[in-house]
């Protein structure tokens, strides 16, 4: 029997390393998809509309002055 044939060399990984590794890779794509999905980049939201009484409390003004 031959040991060096059994042994396996650093430069080549484990066949479940190599896995581990398109998993993971699988993973990133797929959490970055849902990501630009649920948050895309240019995303906007509208303000909503204010009452007079709510702009004069902000203003620290009374409403008669608006």
């Amino acid at each position: 029997m031959n040991v060096s044939t059994t042994i396996q060399t650093k430069e080549e990984p484990l066949h479940f390393e190599k896995h581990i590794l398109e998993q993971g890779d699988q993973i990133s794509k797929k959490l970055h998809l849902l990501s630009m999905q649920r948050f895309p980049p240019h995303a906007k939201k509208d303000l909503r509309s204010f009452s007079l009484a709510e702009v004069a409390v902000y203003l620290g003004v009374s409403q008669s002055h608006l």
